[in-house]
């Protein structure tokens, strides 16, 4: 037809399309280009529905640049056997986005662009619903202003019959599709036409030899390589990992790495108050650029493939903790896992669990782990006086928008160290056992809900909570009236949750550490300027500006004695009498430097 002569002609005239992998705008493309665009992505999106073996042996040359060239000495398979695991149910309690999705199933085989690749799967499993996917890059970039491939390159095919071909022009991995309610355990399909790419796998009885491993990475047939565990899979580019490209490390054993990320989900799941089970392996992918305007989560997490920061094998990396990549997955991921959150908390309570990898699993001091797990690079004693001199500390108000500031920026909790220190006074008073007892009072009760209906920050299908709520279930879990420690952090209880928790027993660690606080506290300019110091960098721009105003007016606005005067309210409204404080209580880390 005339359009297949120009789409010929074109990929015979010019490089690939994106050929430099520099991101552009659509419109300000060659009005050639735009129509190879138009024309190609319309194709792909329309005649690949039902006519996959009519579009046999087309090949779009934009394949070569992404997702990459297949060698042109790979074997294509004859009768491969791949064993599929066909259960897949959400875990009640334990809810996180999107576990109602399809779940991925890698093959360890790769789709050539253009060639017709054929999957059978057992007679007894057609027609109910499994589907199989070309190309793990599936992220629509439609939204986007600007992007450097083409919008849609992956596509499904529903098994409705014993035997299904499939293609695309792209080419790409081939992964299964098990839907949630499946409970089919494991089973064979038979992949024909395909070629064999790098797989990994640590499962629990599932796992791959690493000679076979070694081979398929020496081979080079596909640019692209996936791995995957119980509890987390990743796609990622071969060349980051081969030992041979600038700047790759040499993967020829991944068991390492997929250790490490195990402790991450075991991590996630325990500050969450979880069992460590989890309903399917989290996914993080690389494609060219992020899909979203801001870097964000999703069943698959999607980053650059250009950022090593943000894969999987960042944790290989000496002090991986101070890696921003990490630092950002780690927050995305908190996104995910929907724990118990209060109402203006979501921006804060997920970054809790890097506190705890950090601690337990890199043995870093509690103080060190608290200050890398969020953006500012606060220690706990900065983060205290970060909180303690707002105009909210210092009236008796709660944390949340700072009245002194500009209403679009007044947020002081999201992003923020302050937003999810309270939580790090708990484990450091307590232990990291009374953080998992307090949110395992939410699972136990969220995991009796059975409806499927489960949604982010719902207040009774979903995972928000209130103040009163939390303190409550800290409370009990712990043994202690928390109230005062709660309310010190800007999480005030409500008068007849003041008075159910009046007989429980009073707590000496938090009595001993609010008088610390009342220590430590700057209570003239000359002690308040070692803190502006201290912080004013780390704090951010935003933060800056009543900063800049607590140093002009810390003693004119009586700074120093009404944060002395907030303190000793909260003690006097919450304990009966004093408690000996000898010797004085000091955090694992007590020291200003933001810098080591």
């Amino acid at each position: 037809s005339d359009i297949f002569e120009y789409l010929n002609a074109y990929e015979d005239r010019y490089e690939p399309v994106f050929a430099n992998g520099n991101q552009a705008l659509f419109s300000e493309l060659p009005v050639e280009t735009q129509t190879l665009i138009f024309l190609q992505q319309a194709i792909f999106d329309e005649e690949y529905k039902s006519n996959a073996e009519e579009m046999e042996g087309i090949k779009f040359e934009f394949s070569e640049v992404f997702p990459g060239k297949v060698s042109a000495s790979a074997q294509r398979v004859n009768d491969a056997t791949v064993e599929i695991d066909g259960t897949y149910n959400v875990i009640h309690g334990t809810r996180h986005l999107h576990d109602t999705w399809d779940a991925k199933r890698p093959t360890g085989h790769y789709a050539p662009p253009g060639e017709l690749i054929t999957i059978t799967i057992p007679t007894n499993h057609v027609d109910k619903g499994m589907s199989v996917m070309i190309g793990a890059h599936e992220r629509d970039h439609s939204n986007l202003n600007q992007t450097n491939r083409f919008l849609r390159i992956s596509n499904r095919f529903n098994l409705n019959q014993e035997e299904t071909k499939i293609v695309n022009p792209f080419g790409g991995g081939i992964y299964m599709l098990v839907p949630e309610g499946f409970d089919f355990g494991y089973f064979d399909i038979t992949i024909n036409g395909a070629v064999k790419s790098p797989y990994f796998s640590t499962r629990e009885g599932k796992g791959t030899d690493l000679s076979v491993w070694q081979a398929e990475l020496a081979e080079q047939s596909v640019k692209w390589v996936d791995i995957e565990s119980d509890k987390f899979m990743t796609t990622l580019p071969i060349d980051v990992l081969d030992g041979i490209n600038p700047g790759s490390i040499n993967l020829t054993d991944p068991r390492l790495m997929m250790e490490k990320w195990d402790e991450v989900a075991d991590g996630f799941n325990y500050v969450g108050g979880r069992p460590q089970e989890r309903s399917r392996a989290e996914y993080i992918i690389s494609d060219t650029r992020i899909p979203d305007g801001g870097y964000g989560t999703g069943y698959p997490a999607v980053y650059d493939d250009d950022d090593k920061g943000m894969m999987l094998i960042a944790l290989l990396e000496n002090e991986p903790h101070k890696i921003g990549g990490v630092r950002t997955m780690f927050h995305e991921m908190g996104h995910l896992e929907w724990h118990p959150t209060l109402g203006n908390a979501t921006e804060s309570i997920v970054h809790l669990p890097a506190v705890y990898i950090w601690n337990k699993y890199y043995e870093l001091p509690l103080d060190t782990a608290f200050k890398y797990s969020a953006f500012q690079n606060l220690t706990m004693d900065q983060t205290t006086i970060d909180w303690i001199i707002t105009d909210n500390f210092r009236n008796n108000r709660e944390i949340n928008c700072d009245p002194t500031m500009d209403p679009g920026v007044c947020h002081e909790v999201r992003y923020q160290h302050r937003g999810h220190a309270l939580y790090i006074e708990i484990a450091d008073l307590f232990g990291w056992d009374a953080i998992y007892k307090t949110h395992k009072v939410f699972y136990d009760e969220w995991k009796i809900n059975t409806q499927k209906d489960w949604g982010f920050m719902g207040m009774v299908n979903g995972n928000q909570i209130t103040d009163d709520e939390l303190i409550l279930a800290a409370s009990n879990a712990i043994g202690v009236n928390m109230a005062p420690l709660f309310h010190f952090w800007g999480r005030q209880p409500s008068t007849s949750l003041i008075n159910q928790l009046e007989n429980m027993p009073e707590s000496k660690e938090i009595y001993c550490r609010l008088q610390y606080y009342k220590s430590m506290a700057p209570t003239d300019l000359s002690s308040f300027q070692t803190w502006y110091d201290a912080n004013y960098v780390s704090v951010g721009g935003v933060q800056q500006v009543r900063y800049d105003y607590a140093i002009n007016n810390f003693d004119k606005d009586n700074y120093g004695s009404a944060i002395q005067d907030q303190i000793d309210l909260i003690i006097n409204s919450y304990f009966s009498s004093e408690i000996d404080c000898n010797p004085p209580p000091l955090y694992v880390e007590n020291n200003l430097s933001n810098n080591d």
